[in-house]
């Protein structure tokens, strides 16, 4: 799967395991460094996340941190790079069962069918 061309639909899903993003993005980043590039900003809700900073030092490089309050789902993550583009990601809550979980990443990751929201987790 690659790179979304500015639509809203999720490219995929994260289920990062706290809400420490300087941790949980490091993890993020060295499985898709190597796929996509160099991750260089992230856009994301901070109701969601503790400690943001305006930029973290990611695996040895800056990432910018943006923040957004106004997306129709509050659980996504926008991930830029300068080599390939834009990725839309659907963030499933920590706390999330693993049911749930391996349901919302079936349905971000599929290429057709409805839209899923993190808080439609019934």
């Amino acid at each position: 799967m690659g790179p979304s061309a500015g639509r809203a639909e999720p490219d995929g899903a994260w289920w990062p395991r706290s809400r420490d993003l300087p941790g949980e993005l490091s993890a993020l980043a060295d499985v898709l460094d190597p796929l996509w590039g160099r991750i260089t900003r992230v856009a994301l809700d901070p109701r969601h996340w503790s400690d943001l900073p305006p930029r973290l030092v990611v695996n040895g490089h800056v990432v910018n941190v943006g923040f957004f309050t106004s997306e129709p789902d509050r659980h996504r993550i926008v991930l830029l790079s300068y080599s390939a583009g834009r990725w839309n990601l659907l963030v499933i809550p920590p706390e999330t069962d693993a049911p749930s979980v391996a349901r919302l990443m079936a349905t971000a990751s599929a290429d057709a069918g409805p839209s899923m929201t993190a808080t439609a987790r019934s």
